[in-house]
């Protein structure tokens, strides 16, 4: 059980230091370094180490403490940011994805799959989800965030329909179980490579520097929130509803999650936490504003 923290402190040691950190704390010469290891010999790192140290000045005449924090929360600029980060966190959940490596080998084998084919499912999920993994953090900066969620998410959820309405044709034949198992594989890595990759990264992403630790940590709150809802509601939902009412319900949910992205989440690969901020506070935080190229 060791062995996974050791390897992830190994991991960590390479690691630079967050700029703004360094700038904070005075360290420019440090911060330009860490900068040009990141974006490389050609990039302007004077000019970014600049910019956040601007930011961190207006920061550090912003009022502290609890109070000046939630107030902060509610102002006008920043909530489009924590609308976002507590939206995807929300459909992080409400996309099913933890009902499905929860429950879905026992759903199989209580619709009468029997138990090779509930062992097999639950096999699958896990490849399925190192596979996911895998194909998002190697898409994530190729493709970009907003993309990647706007191309995946539709087949999420008509992975999930499909799997919802094979449900409904009974009888156990082969080709109902392998059609079942089949949309569960694919809903697994669609949703897994698109919405399971991108929720971590949104939030630090677009929230303003002020708020960044306190909404950040909201929005973990309401991923794990969403998470238990579907965890203790999942399984009376299909004793209530049925198993198809239930899955084409998830399967709703991504699609009104590919709506929000659209209208709501921007894209933030390619771009700095400066120019990030400054569109929050130009008001730009839009899914239809400028996109980097």
């Amino acid at each position: 059980a060791a062995l996974p923290a050791l390897v992830l402190m190994a991991g960590m040691l390479p690691l630079p230091e967050s700029p703004r950190w360094l700038v904070e704390r005075g360290r420019h010469g440090v911060a330009e370094r860490e900068l040009s290891r990141l974006r490389g010999p050609e990039h302007d790192v004077a000019a970014e180490v600049e910019e956040i140290t601007s930011l961190c000045r207006e920061g550090d005449r912003a009022p502290r403490g609890l109070r000046a924090t939630l107030r902060a929360l509610r102002s006008p600029w920043v909530r489009p940011a924590l609308l976002v980060a507590l939206g995807i966190a929300a459909f992080s959940q409400l996309t099913g994805i933890n009902a499905m490596v929860y429950y879905a080998p026992t759903l199989l084998s209580e619709a009468g799959f029997g138990d090779s084919v509930a062992l097999l499912a639950g096999v699958g999920i896990g490849l399925m989800l190192v596979l996911a993994g895998v194909t998002g953090a190697v898409s994530v900066d190729r493709v970009g965030r907003r993309r990647l969620l706007l191309w995946l998410l539709p087949a999420s959820g008509a992975a999930m329909a499909v799997m919802g309405v094979a449900f409904l044709s009974g009888g156990g034949s082969a080709v109902q179980r392998w059609t079942v198992v089949g949309a569960l594989f694919a809903y697994i890595f669609f949703n897994g490579a698109s919405m399971q990759a991108v929720v971590w990264l949104i939030a630090p992403e677009v929230l303003p520097l002020a708020v960044r630790g306190p909404a950040t940590s909201t929005a973990t709150a309401t991923l794990w929130g969403f998470d238990l809802l579907i965890a203790v509601t999942a399984l009376t939902s299909v004793q209530v509803f049925g198993l198809t009412p239930t899955l084409l319900c998830y399967a709703a949910m991504n699609g009104l999650c590919w709506v929000f992205v659209l209208r709501r989440v921007p894209e933030t690969r390619g771009r700095t936490l400066e120019d990030i901020e400054q569109g929050l506070r130009a008001g730009v935080m839009r899914g239809n504003a400028r996109q980097p190229r």
